[in-house]
């Protein structure tokens, strides 16, 4: 009776032994695919408000700074935590307009603060004789 209630212990405790090494590995890939999932939203909210900008800054009688308001108001609007330390640059000049957003994704992965950096760039709006 006594050796039939005995068990080999060559394998006892190996399964936690993987789980302990398995779930943190686990859990970096999850949270690491949901960071760059923030960023390619950030990404694409600060693509959106770029174009914003732009349209504002580009029409005839357009400024740098209807350019900077649009682009800034559409950020206040629609980005409430995705985009962090947003930085936003207008220039226009004669031919064309330029607009940029920088900033940081949503950091939730410590250490992994991925910079979002877009620009855009078109002509200016001008109605009669090109010369």
């Amino acid at each position: 009776m006594r050796h039939a209630l005995h068990r080999p212990c060559g394998d006892a405790g190996s399964a936690t032994v993987q789980m302990v090494f398995a779930v943190p590995v686990i859990g970096l890939i999850i949270f690491s695919t949901f960071a760059f999932v923030l960023y390619f939203h950030a990404e694409q909210i600060a693509h959106l408000a770029a174009s914003q900008g732009l349209e504002a800054a580009r029409v005839q009688g357009g400024t740098q700074a209807a350019g900077q308001d649009a682009t800034e108001h559409y950020l206040t609007e629609f980005d409430k935590s995705t985009l962090h330390g947003v930085r936003v640059t207008v220039q226009r000049g004669s031919r064309d307009v330029r607009v940029e957003v920088s900033g940081y994704a949503e950091q939730i992965v410590p250490f992994l603060k991925l910079p979002v950096h877009v620009t855009v760039t078109a002509p200016t709006e001008t109605i009669g004789d090109r010369t």
